[in-house]
């Protein structure tokens, strides 16, 4: 009987966990872990199929995609504020005291700016456009990133829908 690591898999199974994890394809998976010359591929695809069905393998699997999503992914934080900004964003953001278009602040701005262009004669700049994501759209993912787009039925046919936009500006 082979030996059993860490998590309870053999050094091909973990191998092919490995594989699989990084091609998406478990009959790869198994032809990279194991000697499948003198297999037919149906034989092939159907060992993958059980080994990936295994109990610890399909626990490591979902444990190591786990982990790569925790890593990968944005947090409902992060995204929330970036979409806030964006859902802001005015172009008074951009501009000098003198309303001139301050360009240190367009390439710091992030998220806010979808793009930034600029027309030139010779080395003279003739025109800048700022193009700002769409605070609609931002406030739209918001809203259902929050939950705030789904409706709360009442018992009489009568709907609510509850939106919180935060505190009202001081005046």
């Amino acid at each position: 009987m082979p030996a059993h690591g860490q998590h309870g898999l053999t050094p091909r199974q973990a191998a092919a966990v490995r594989h699989f994890l990084t091609h998406g394809c478990m009959t790869a998976a198994y032809r990279h872990a194991y000697s499948t010359a003198n297999m037919k591929p149906a034989t092939v695809n159907r060992r993958a199929i059980d080994l990936f069905q295994k109990p610890a393998v399909a626990a490591r699997v979902e444990q190591l995609r786990a982990q790569t999503e925790e890593r990968a992914a944005l947090s409902r934080h992060e995204a929330l504020g970036i979409l806030a900004e964006i859902a802001r964003g005015t172009v008074a953001h951009f501009l000098d005291a003198d309303g001139s278009l301050d360009i240190s602040k367009v390439v710091s701005s992030g998220s806010e700016v979808q793009e930034f262009t600029e027309d030139t004669i010779g080395t003279a700049t003739v025109r800048r456009r700022v193009k700002l994501a769409s605070p609609l759209q931002a406030i739209e993912r918001t809203a259902k990133m929050c939950g705030w787009d789904k409706q709360a039925a009442l018992g009489d046919g009568q709907i609510v829908i509850n939106l919180n936009m935060g505190d009202p500006p001081d005046e």
